[in-house]
């Protein structure tokens, strides 16, 4: 299972584990953007799934390991989600917003 694997390192690792033999669940908010990357991993002959999730959803993360363990026992857990906010060559903030920071920090807190 790879959060944010959509695109980036994210993807970069969920590449990475599919080519030794892993089947990879993409896990992201975006609708889009896991349908193009599991098209490109299957291209390459990799056992991908994709999954839409909000990380900041106690019950979606629920949802999302167990449509995990109904694909395979996870083998390796890769939390690579997050939102930079500035996009590519986007720039980080001295002192983000309240919004920006419950954004970035939400998939990782532990409430």
């Amino acid at each position: 299972m790879v959060t944010g694997g959509a695109s980036g390192i994210g993807h970069a690792l969920a590449h990475a584990y599919g080519r030794r033999g892993a089947a990879v669940l993409i896990a992201d908010r975006d609708e889009q953007a896991p349908r193009t990357a599991r098209a490109g991993l299957t291209d390459a002959d990799i056992e991908a799934h994709r999954h839409l999730v909000d990380l900041r959803d106690p019950a979606a993360v629920g949802a999302l390991v167990e449509r995990t363990v109904s694909i395979a026992p996870i083998g390796a857990l890769c939390l690579d989600a997050g939102v930079s906010g500035g996009g590519r060559g986007g720039r980080c903030r001295a002192s983000p917003t309240t919004s920006a920071w419950t954004s970035t920090r939400g998939p990782c807190s532990t409430r």
